[in-house]
């Protein structure tokens, strides 16, 4: 990812689905505490309503118990039927589930008959019929009162059931939620990750020791019409995403070639040409000074065999390479499907004894050869390239004139032996 409106906008995506999270977070933690808070409150209630059931169970028997004041009793009685049909009203607001509001109404109508049993109950007490009496309360009253009682720890536990299950649910939402999140932004950090392409590390450049020496290689004919690299199988590193290129990169390329001083960092050079146009390979043509042609004097990407297989390339060739170096002008080679297309580009300079002297030839990835950019700085770094080449050449005619110089003094010597003496002895 390298355009920056892109990469914003991932990143505000990314904060805007973070924010989200952590608001729909809080919101279930917050659900969870009131939750939590209501299923004790349902619970303290069922516990208090089962006491006031099991009270109510005891205050009816104390109807019939000697020395105990029949008035009092009746309006405690009263009073705790009151409070537990007050309390089952609320428990049944209080349930979440229809399970737990048929229980509460089953007690409810256990209570109710409770609750006739006790009218009777209360009237053989008041007339003294304390053997009636005490048989309703101790039978039928206080197994209508336990099984209330029973119907509410029924209740009780459907709701502690269904607030485990809806709680578990929220903690689930709570872990989705923070993994969603989790997750989305480490999709988001890969993809802001800068991408180069693969292979480029274990890319070795291939340099037939420097620009003005020639390879060893023996003469070959020229290749098919319109093939970039001259027939030659080219096995190339894996394919890379298509990327824009690196205008600093390109620059700090082109300085280093001013100042280069040796084979190794023209080694360097290439590769690094190599990675800035995503190419598979390149090769540095010079014009041959005693032929018609173009001889390989640096290439990176390819193997040794490959570059024997290159041979040479004819100036009146057709070909691509042949038809830069004559029109003086860059050319390219569109590439189809999984095949890659090229471009070369002419090595021109005004100091050289032709305008061209050479080709600088680059085997891309499918589509990059028609882009504008890619033609530009290709041709830039050519200039750079045809600087080094020009200076190569004029240092080679310069060792040559030198090497000639002591046979034409031991020469004037040996025609002029008087001056030579005079010379000397002056």
């Amino acid at each position: 990812m390298y355009h920056q409106w892109v990469r914003l906008t991932l990143v505000v995506i990314t904060l805007v689905i973070t924010a989200a999270s952590v608001v729909q977070v809080l919101e279930l933690e917050r659900q969870h505490r009131a939750a939590r808070q209501t299923a004790r409150e349902y619970q303290t209630v069922a516990w208090s309503l089962s006491v006031s059931l099991s009270d109510l169970r005891a205050t009816q028997q104390a109807y019939v118990a000697n020395g105990q004041e029949l008035d009092v009793w009746l309006a405690r009685a009263t009073a705790e039927i009151t409070g537990i049909s007050a309390g089952l009203s609320d428990l049944e607001t209080r349930s979440l589930t229809v399970a737990a509001v048929e229980a509460i109404g089953d007690a409810r109508t256990t209570l109710e008959r409770w609750h006739r049993i006790d009218s009777l109950a209360r009237e053989y007490a008041a007339d003294e019929q304390t053997l009636l009496a005490s048989d309703l309360a101790f039978t039928d009253g206080r197994d209508l009162a336990a099984r209330a009682a029973d119907h509410l720890e029924i209740a009780r536990a459907i709701e502690h059931e269904a607030h485990t299950q809806q709680s578990d649910q929220r903690r689930r939402a709570q872990l989705g939620a923070v993994f969603g999140v989790v997750g989305i932004t480490l999709v988001v950090a890969l993809l802001l990750l800068p991408l180069r392409p693969f292979g480029d590390s274990r890319e070795e450049a291939v340099d037939t020791g420097s620009v003005q020496v020639p390879p060893s290689t023996v003469a070959r004919e020229p290749s098919e019409p319109g093939e970039l690299t001259h027939g030659v199988s080219v096995v190339s590193a894996p394919s890379s995403p298509l990327t824009d290129l690196d205008l600093s990169e390109a620059a700090r390329v082109c300085t280093d070639l001013a100042q280069l001083s040796d084979s190794a960092g023209l080694n360097d050079a290439l590769g690094r040409i190599c990675r800035l146009f995503d190419a598979r390979g390149l090769v540095v043509w010079v014009r041959d000074a005693n032929q018609p042609r173009l001889r390989l004097a640096a290439a990176h990407g390819y193997g040794s065999g490959q570059l024997d297989r290159m041979g040479h390339v004819s100036l009146d060739a057709d070909n691509v390479t042949a038809h830069a170096f004559r029109t003086e002008e860059s050319q390219t080679i569109a590439g189809g499907g999984d095949l890659g297309g090229g471009i070369a580009v002419p090595l021109l300079t005004a100091s050289a004894t032709t305008r061209c002297t050479g080709v600088l030839a680059l085997e891309l990835r499918p589509r990059r050869e028609a882009n504008e950019a890619v033609e530009a700085t290709a041709s830039t770094i050519a200039a750079q390239l045809a600087t080094l080449v020009s200076a190569a050449e004029e240092s080679i005619e310069s060792e040559a004139d030198e090497s000639h110089k002591p046979d034409q003094t031991n020469e004037e010597e040996e025609h002029h032996p008087t001056e030579g003496a005079h010379a000397v002895g002056s």
